[in-house]
């Protein structure tokens, strides 16, 4: 099975082409604005244009089969591309393939059904698995010494869906595509604010939930290449004890760049 980060997968005249994932997403991320932002939209029979979206994919069961959940909540059943959403592996779903999701930027079609369970039928036409993290509700004791090198956060392409999803789009140097594996990220709520990030929170409360962004990355020092990732970090009111989407007006996030902290901000 290949890995996580490894593929993108795609139909071209019937035909099935898996190729390295880092030739192609380049080319891929021109288009992110458009599938962090968009919606679901399911349209008429005649309605058959590709759109793009981030989105949830649950394998389902014998009864209801593999289906979509659109960031806006909307759900789609999957009736064609079944085949490219058995390529993701089995660890990119969360909590686990059997009761959870995977995250996937997917080029689909889609049209309206009456039904009961579903909003809409899907057609993908390709995916690209985006990676599923757990914040982290405390700030973990190996930060300071592992998570200390830099990075940068598109502020356009900050959302907050589904009530557990922050989806963020990075950006951080490496020496070489081989190194890909050896970066690490973590977002923390660090309610005790300590730490790097210490004297960077207001000293009023100013209505948003603060997050910290942090990135090791390994043995890929002294690299010049900006690289990008996509990556989706599960953050529910449960874990923090507060109704992010109610008691929050947005996000901001801290993160380190240029020897400095920094901060970016999502509003609800």
């Amino acid at each position: 099975m290949l890995g996580k980060n490894q593929y993108f997968v795609y139909l071209c005249r019937w035909n099935i082409i898996i190729v390295d994932m880092k030739r192609v997403f380049g080319i891929c991320a021109v288009m992110l604005a458009v599938a962090l932002m968009a919606t679901s939209c399911f349209g008429s029979r005649d309605d058959k244009v590709v759109s793009t979206a981030l989105a949830s994919i649950v394998t389902g069961d014998s009864s209801l089969g593999e289906y979509v959940i659109f960031d806006n909540g909307q759900a789609g059943l999957i009736t064609k591309g079944n085949e490219l959403v058995n390529q993701i592996p089995a660890d990119a779903y969360f909590p686990d393939q059997a009761t959870g999701e995977a995250r996937a930027w997917i080029y689909y079609t889609s049209e309206a059904v009456n039904d009961l369970m579903f909003d809409g039928k899907v057609e993908i036409e390709a995916l690209y698995p985006v990676d599923i993290q757990l914040a982290d509700t405390r700030l973990p004791a190996n930060i300071a010494d592992e998570y200390k090198d830099e990075i940068s956060v598109s502020s356009n392409n900050i959302t907050y869906t589904r009530d557990r999803y922050v989806n963020l789009q990075l950006f951080y140097k490496s020496v070489d595509s081989f190194f890909d594996d050896e970066h690490k990220f973590r977002l923390v709520y660090n309610s005790d604010k300590t730490g790097y990030f210490a004297e960077s929170y207001p000293a009023n409360d100013d209505g948003y939930l603060y997050l910290e962004l942090y990135h090791d990355a390994g043995s890929d020092v002294n690299g010049q290449k900006y690289k990008e990732l996509i990556m989706s970090f599960y953050l529910d009111d449960l874990m923090i004890g507060r109704h992010i989407s109610s008691e929050y007006k947005g996000i901001k996030i801290f993160y380190r760049e240029g020897g400095k902290a920094r901060v970016v901000e999502y509003k609800f």
